[in-house]
């Protein structure tokens, strides 16, 4: 419920279940892709999850970067930055925004 989530995102996230149970966007990192919550209203914040067996991070353009996270590792990252537009994502590791690990995030007016 919603006095879970707020609690949750004081504390942090740390894992999948965490970012699950938090309420917030999630956008999954795998091996070699970038999906989920890629649309998102401004101010928000977003959870960053690791489902791929590699470490990876999330770059947003112009933005914020995730930690590198290893497979069921989890962040929040603050959007509120981030003005109503499209931001370029990307995972920094080595070879994997060549590999298909990028996307694009929106941001619309909340």
């Amino acid at each position: 419920g919603a006095l879970g989530a707020v609690a949750l995102q004081g504390a942090g996230i740390a894992s999948a279940a965490d970012a699950a149970e938090s309420g917030l966007p999630v956008i999954e990192l795998g091996e070699m892709y970038v999906e989920g919550a890629l649309t998102v209203k401004d101010g928000a914040t977003v959870a960053v999850v690791n489902e791929g067996a590699a470490p990876h991070n999330l770059v947003i353009f112009g933005g914020r970067t995730s930690p590198d996270l290893n497979n069921g590792e989890a962040a929040e990252l603050d959007l509120s930055e981030l003005e109503p537009a499209s931001y370029p994502l990307f995972c920094s590791i080595a070879g994997h925004k060549e590999a298909g690990m990028e996307a694009v995030l929106t941001v619309e007016p909340g």
